[in-house]
């Protein structure tokens, strides 16, 4: 009994001498809507395998050779595969002889089922999925196993052998890593994989990476892909010529090759958006960030700034600035950092004689006439109007956006074309506006009021003028 199902130990006709292929299959149905063995529906025996067969059950075994197909209808009895028709046929299999098995298939032949009783064996070599030896092809079995969609090749029950020790080496290396022998990089593929005493306890790993020949001048980490400070010493470090130190994430010299620190100290600047490029060598005025290192920051932190330097400003508690030359550049993209130091008195006196004529030139209006300002959209691009509070860190200024009455009379029903913008703005103050030409094309210009309500255009330099003469104003 199978399933509930009486049946009957046979073994599938196995394949005779002379023939050129072979067929077995027990019949479930017969389909009049296909021809020849197209017909026949049932599930396929493999030749000199047993089978628990549906007692009753009826199976068709077709041997062909090279003038003719011998066909034989057998039915499954208590004793085993009874014959109840045979075929010589010259032809494929016709509609004659389908007709004839499906007239004696019994009522429940769709219920009929043939189970294999041996294990499926392996067609290809493979590792046993039990012991982890090789099980060479057709000389295992396949097995179901958990994580797996398709069975695994396994040996015979009882024949499989102890699982082998693993390698003491792996060669070459998969993973990227500290040397197990002297701790500096191994890349994947430069050394070889040595087996642990113990599995790691926080990644359970087994094997860890180690040189083939330690080197004597290794790093503990990977070459620096970009230039940087060093983590330790604070020193620029070129592209390639230290490492990445994973664990405190900053680049570092090699071991040993720190140079001797700086004889006077320094600070790193980054340029604000919208400034020209830093140079090495040239004098600036530049502003030091004193907050500590955030993500993405690509230098060391910052000291204090002594107010005894030339062109000391605060601009906020964490924001200062003073007259510098510059060392170092760096650049991060579309970022720019530099490590400057204090310039000296001689190296200052132009700079500072240039701002404090701007700043004496810079005085407030004796009028207080407003100006006004207005900007048409085009293409969709609306403009803009802030007035320049201050600097910052980040963005290069702290901007006050101002709310423009907008005019709809000439523009489309989207307002993304004629729409007129209007500001009215202020005396003593600089703005800061941002208008579309075309489509592509938009203009980014600072504005202020002069003595008679006119706007006038200034640059960068007059901008810094009036953000610090403006505080000393009484009335500002």
């Amino acid at each position: 009994m199978a399933g509930g199902v009486e049946t009957t130990f046979v073994v599938s006709p196995p394949r005779p001498e002379g023939a050129v292929k072979s067929w077995r299959r027990m019949i479930k149905a017969v389909d009049p809507g296909q021809k020849g063995a197209f017909a026949l529906d049932g599930k396929f025996l493999e030749p000199g395998i047993a089978y628990a067969v549906s007692t009753g059950a009826v199976v068709v075994t077709v041997d062909e050779y090279p003038e003719h197909r011998q066909v034989v209808m057998a039915r499954v009895g208590v004793a085993g595969l009874e014959t109840e028709k045979e075929w010589a046929l010259k032809a494929p299999l016709g509609k004659r002889v389908t007709d004839f098995i499906g007239r004696r298939l019994p009522a429940r032949a769709a219920a009929h089922i043939a189970v294999r009783m041996d294990a499926v064996p392996n067609g290809f070599a493979g590792w046993c999925a039990l012991c982890r030896n090789e099980v060479a092809a057709r000389a295992g079995r396949l097995i179901a196993v958990d994580g797996y969609e398709r069975k695994r090749p396994a040996h015979l029950v009882g024949a499989c052998l102890p699982p082998p020790p693993p390698p003491e080496v792996i060669a070459p290396n998969r993973r990227a890593e500290p040397c197990l022998l002297c701790g500096m990089w191994v890349y994947a593929g430069d050394g070889v994989a040595r087996l642990l005493t113990s599995p790691e306890v926080v990644t359970g790993a087994r094997y860890r990476a180690a040189h083939t020949a330690c080197p004597p001048d290794g790093t503990p980490g990977p070459a620096n892909r970009e230039a940087g400070w060093c983590g330790l010493c604070q020193q620029p470090v070129p592209a390639g010529a230290g490492y990445w130190d994973i664990d405190e994430r900053e680049v570092r010299h090699r071991p040993g090759r720190c140079p001797a620190p700086e004889p006077e100290q320094v600070w790193w600047a980054r340029r604000p958006k919208g400034e020209p490029w830093l140079r090495a060598g040239e004098v600036r005025r530049v502003q030091v960030d004193l907050r500590p290192a955030r993500f993405g920051r690509a230098v060391p932190d910052n000291d204090p700034v002594p107010a005894t330097v030339a062109g000391f400003r605060v601009l906020s508690p964490t924001y200062i600035e003073l007259v510098a030359r510059v060392l170092e550049c760096s650049e991060d993209g579309r970022r720019q950092w530099a490590r400057v130091r204090a310039a000296t008195g001689a190296e200052a006196v132009e700079l500072l004689a240039a701002e404090g004529a701007r700043e004496a030139e810079a005085e407030p209006a004796g009028s207080l006439l407003r100006g006004s300002f207005s900007a048409e959209v085009l293409g969709g691009v609306k403009p803009w109007l802030a007035e320049i509070t201050g600097r910052d860190p980040e963005f290069g200024w702290e901007r006050a956006f101002q709310t423009a009455h907008v005019d709809y009379t000439n523009s489309n029903r989207k307002g993304t074309r004629g729409a007129v913008y209007h500001w009215s703005l202020k005396p003593n103050r600089v703005y800061e506006s941002e208008y579309p030409l075309s489509r592509t094309r938009s203009v980014r210009e600072y504005l202020m009021v002069d003595a008679d309500g006119d706007l006038r255009t200034i640059s960068t330099e007059e901008v810094i003028a009036w953000l610090n003469s403006g505080p000393t104003w009484p009335a500002h």
